[in-house]
């Protein structure tokens, strides 16, 4: 993909642009959201700020937009638990743990009631 070998020479408006296009291409797919994020948030820390403020606030709207399309994907949802943990985005992590438990228990109710 080319979106990717973009950002990891540091080409990041680049792999943006690439991104967003891949992204209207499939615009329910919650992995080129969080992907898409991923690019505007280094794009975030390699910039300085309005133009940085811009990226983070791109960055925060894909990630809103990867969990609303998750839906019941729990790999999905493990996915930007796991990548808001690691990037310090609290209050991203908090929200999704709690989508995370709401499916786990909708999920274990289900199976006990096929019992």
């Amino acid at each position: 993909m080319l979106f990717r070998s973009l950002a990891k020479r540091g080409d990041l408006p680049a792999a943006s642009q690439e991104y967003s296009k891949a992204s209207s291409l499939a615009s329910g797919d919650p992995y080129l959201r969080l992907y898409l994020g991923q690019a505007y948030l280094s794009a975030a820390s390699l910039s300085s700020g309005e133009a940085s403020q811009v990226y983070n606030d791109a960055a925060r709207k894909e990630f809103e937009q990867a969990s609303a399309l998750a839906g019941d994907n729990l790999d999905m949802r493990k996915a930007l638990a796991e990548f808001f943990r690691k990037n310090g985005l609290s209050s991203l992590l908090s929200e999704e743990n709690d989508k995370i438990r709401a499916l786990k228990q909708r999920q274990k109710l289900e199976e006990d009631l096929k019992r």
